[in-house]
C-alpha cells in the first residue's frame, strides 16, 4: 500500500505482501514525476526516513527546475538512447583517446543490443536493474553457478549438501530445506512441501502464502532425490521423518544454516558473493532457460502470484521484447 505525502511529492510502498510491512525486511520503493512530468519509480530504501529524505530531495529539485530546463529535459528524453550517447561522448572533451576507444567497445558490444532504440525518457531504475542483472547472469552463467554449488556441497557438511539440492534443485525456501523430510518424496520425481522450519523458533510452522494444511509440489530431479535417500540411509532419522537436526536442536535453524554456508565457502576458497538465495535464484533461472512457463515456476517456488515471480525474475529473461519481436519477424 502506498503512502502519499505532499501534492506532487510522491508516494513510497513495498511490492511485498508481508502482513507488517513497516517491520519487514523488504525494502521501500517510491514513486514520482520528475521535473518534465514523466512517472518514475526507485526502490532500494531501507527505512520508510530514507525513502521519505529521498522523495523530499527530488520534490526541492523539481520546484527549482526552471521551465527552459524542463523543457530541454523533455526534449533530451524524446531522444533515441544509440544518437544520445553518441552525441555525449563527442562533449567528453577531457577523455583520453583510448578512454573515447573503450567507451565505444563497452557500447557497442555490451549496451546498444540490448538498449540503442530505447527513447531516454523511457529508462527508468527497473529497465537499468534488469540491464545490469542480465550482464551478471551473462558472466555468470548456469554452468558457473553450478560448479560454485558442487564445490560448497564437496566442502560442507552432509546435511548442508542435502539443503542446497533441495533449494537449487526443487526451488525450496531455506526453512522447507530445513524441513526436509522423507515424507515427502510422494513420486519418484514429485517433492510435497507441507511446512517449514521457522528459523528462529526452530519449530514447524505454515508454509508462507499458504494457509495450515496446504501445500504444493515441486519437480524432484532424480540428482536431487537420490541426495535425499543417500543422506537418509547414512543416518538416524529423527521423530516424523525429518533429516536434518543441529547438535543443540531437532531441526536446523538459520544460524545453523549461516554457520555452515559460511564454513563450506572459506574452505571452498569462495570469495565472490554468493549467498544461500543464490540457491533459489538459480533455481528460476535454470527453469526459465530451458522454456519452463513462468507459471509453472511461480506455482513451484511458492510464490502468492505470478506478478511477485515477475517482479523477481524477470532480469533472467534480459531483453524478452526485444527477442520476442525477432522471434516474431521469422513468422511474419
Amino acid at each position: 500500500m502506498a503512502t502519499s505525502l505532499v501534492r506532487g511529492m510522491g508516494s513510497f510502498f513495498k511490492n511485498c505482501r508481508c502482513t507488517r510491512q513497516n517491520r519487514c525486511p523488504h525494502p521501500y520503493a517510491l514513486r514520482y514525476r520528475d521535473a518534465s512530468g514523466r512517472q518514475r519509480e526507485e526502490t532500494g530504501y531501507t527505512t520508510q526516513q530514507d525513502a521519505m529524505d529521498r522523495l523530499t530531495s527530488l520534490y526541492h529539485e523539481k520546484r527549482h527546475t526552471p521551465e527552459r530546463q524542463a523543457a530541454v529535459q523533455r526534449e533530451i528524453g524524446r531522444q533515441r538512447f544509440g544518437p544520445y550517447a553518441a552525441s555525449w561522448l563527442t562533449r567528453q572533451r577531457h577523455y583520453t583517446p583510448g578512454s573515447v576507444r573503450t567507451v565505444n567497445q563497452v557500447l557497442k558490444s555490451q549496451i546498444f543490443p540490448v538498449l540503442e532504440s530505447r527513447r531516454v525518457n523511457t529508462f527508468t531504475t527497473t529497465v537499468v536493474e534488469d540491464f545490469i542483472m542480465s550482464m551478471e547472469e551473462r558472466s555468470v552463467g548456469l554452468a558457473a553457478q553450478q560448479n560454485a554449488f558442487d564445490t560448497l556441497k564437496e566442502n560442507g557438511s552432509d546435511e548442508l549438501r542435502v539443503v542446497i539440492d533441495l533449494m537449487h534443485g526443487c526451488g525450496l525456501r531455506n526453512g522447507e530445506a530445513y524441513a526436509a523430510n522423507l515424507e515427502r518424496l510422494v513420486a519418484d520425481d514429485v517433492y510435497r512441501v507441507t511446512e517449514q522450519i521457522d528459523g528462529r523458533t526452530r519449530q514447524p510452522a505454515r508454509l508462507k502464502h499458504r494457509k495450515p494444511g496446504e501445500f504444493r509440489g515441486c519437480p524432484l530431479p532424480p540428482t536431487v532425490r537420490e541426495s535425499v535417500l543417500g543422506y537418509a540411509q547414512a543416518v538416524e532419522i529423527g521423530a516424523n521423518g525429518y533429516l536434518l537436526r543441529s547438535q543443540r536442536s531437532p531441526h536446523w535453524g538459520h544460524s545453523t544454516m549461516q554457520y555452515q554456508w559460511w564454513m563450506a565457502r572459506k574452505k571452498a576458497g569462495i570469495t565472490r558473493k554468493l549467498n544461500p538465495y543464490s540457491l533459489r535464484h538459480f533455481f528460476a533461472s535454470n527453469c526459465l532457460s530451458k522454456g519452463v512457463p513462468i507459471t509453472d515456476v511461480a506455482e513451484w517456488m511458492g510464490h502468492s502470484n505470478i506478478n511477485m515471480t515477475f517482479k523477481i525474475y524477470r532480469h533472467l529473461m534480459p531483453a524478452s521484447v526485444g527477442r520476442a519481436a525477432r522471434l516474431l519477424n521469422e513468422g511474419l
